[in-house]
């Protein structure tokens, strides 16, 4: 860790630490799956409690979903009626 420190020290990085990295992964895979069961494994969680610190980087993927459902784009095709028996 020593010379990790000393390169960041030279290259002018501050207030870095090694598990930002995991930070990192941990909110890549929630922002590409949306799947916490899978970001949980991937990270060795033992707990989906510790993952769902994860899941605040979703919440403007929520709102940007919950916008398109209220005011969905005109032109998306239907799909046709189904007969129930």
């Amino acid at each position: 860790m020593a010379a990790s420190k000393a390169v960041r020290k030279r290259a002018g990085v501050t207030g870095f630490r090694f598990h930002d990295f995991r930070h990192n992964l941990g909110t890549k895979l929630l922002r590409k799956t949306g799947n916490l069961k899978l970001a949980q494994r991937a990270l060795n969680h033992a707990s989906i409690r510790s993952t769902v610190r994860y899941a605040h980087v979703l919440d403007g993927e929520v709102a940007d979903a919950l916008e398109q459902v209220q005011n969905p784009p005109k032109n998306l095709p239907t799909l046709p009626k189904r007969r129930i028996v």
